[in-house]
């Protein structure tokens, strides 16, 4: 781990010389036609190490650029607003959201947003670090063309969404590209003319200026196409069966006590035979340094199962825990070094695999 402590010292020298340059504000234009023009971003330079293993992809520690992105925003009138997100990485660039929202609709200032973004439980509880629990990027990790109604009136909230629907797919459950998981991807094109409903209601409660609670039960629904029928007779001929349902339920939640936070969220979900279920509990405590400068200890524990056999040559099969430690440090506003320790444990049906993880990340927004 030395190149690590070396990166660390690199990165702190970089800061204290050029953080004079960094606001945190997003940048302000008009445009030819006299709308407000807005351009925030951000930079995400890392170090990755990952433990020896037969079985990992990339299992030298290393440097890499993990994204840049761009944030623009257009307030078209008091009431419309379009957004969008730009990525750019090494795997190359595209447009990972871009929706618009009408805002104070008739009914209870409701709003409606019509485009391209994540599942409206993605951010709910808000992810403080890297890495994402394994349930979310199981369910809620990707973005889905449709149109969400949501608002809140007094403490009740709600969401109502009709998408494409995402497609059942593979992926990794950190920063190596190894020993993927069920995921809910973003499909190449629409395959399915049964597109998926969601539907959330929740309550929002605050308890005097000091703390608050959030809940909020969900559940979505559509069906499943030949290539994620594929996917499961790959895995196992029995996952299909006379049902092309595809649907999950659950709920999250989040408690603040002045700087302490508390947050969890349960998911089951059924796709055709497939069953797959995961929780996770986070707990963080944010300590200010100074009025522009603070740091954030972190830990989070969560699982993931499903209905399979293990199977040690299917990665697909196993189930899952994983143990999260991480340290964030608020320099100025925009500025966070982000330290994060990822214990990852799998029940393979045989031995078990090393697979742990570090993450040194910089973070910059602007």
């Amino acid at each position: 781990m030395n190149r690590a402590f070396l990166f660390l010292i690199g990165v702190l020298f970089l800061l204290f010389t050029s953080l004079h340059t960094v606001s945190g504000e997003q940048i302000k234009f008009v445009s030819l036609k006299g709308m407000e023009f807005t351009l925030g971003g951000e930079l995400e330079y890392e170090y990755v190490d990952t433990e020896n293993d037969a079985g990992i992809d990339n299992p030298v520690g290393h440097f890499q650029l993990d994204k840049f992105t761009l944030t623009p925003k257009i307030k078209v009138s008091e009431n419309i607003m379009l957004e969008a997100l730009l990525l750019f990485s090494s795997a190359g660039a595209y447009c990972s959201e871009a929706y618009a929202v009408f805002s104070n609709l008739p009914i209870f200032n409701s709003r409606l947003k019509i485009g391209l973004d994540d599942r409206f439980i993605n951010d709910i509880p808000r992810p403080r670090t890297e890495g994402y629990a394994l349930i979310d990027t199981a369910f809620a990790l990707d973005d889905d063309f449709g149109i969400t109604w949501y608002g809140e009136y007094n403490s009740f909230l709600w969401f109502l969404s009709l998408t494409n629907g995402l497609e059942l797919d593979t992926k990794s459950t950190f920063e190596d590209n190894s020993y993927h998981i069920f995921h809910d991807n973003r499909p190449v094109k629409e395959k399915n003319e049964n597109k998926e409903v969601g539907l959330g209601l929740g309550l929002n409660n605050g308890f005097g200026s000091d703390s608050s609670l959030f809940i909020l039960g969900f559940f979505f629904k559509g069906r499943l196409n030949e290539d994620e029928k594929d996917l499961l007779i790959d895995i196992d001929r029995e996952l299909v069966t006379g049902s092309d349902d595809s649907s999950f339920y659950g709920v999250s939640a989040e408690y603040k006590l002045n700087k302490l936070t508390l947050s969890g969220k349960y998911i089951s979900g059924l796709d055709s035979g497939l069953k797959r279920d995961g929780w996770f509990f986070q707990i963080y405590f944010d300590l200010n340094l100074s009025p522009s400068s603070s740091i954030t200890p972190l830990f989070r524990y969560g699982v993931l199962n499903n209905n399979l056999e293990n199977d040690p040559a299917e990665p697909l099969t196993w189930d899952r825990d994983n143990t999260t430690v991480a340290l964030l440090i608020t320099l100025v506003p925009g500025v966070i070094l982000k330290t994060e320790y990822y214990i990852n444990n799998e029940e393979t049906g045989d031995a078990g695999v090393d697979n742990d993880e570090l993450l040194i990340q910089l973070e910059i927004k602007f």
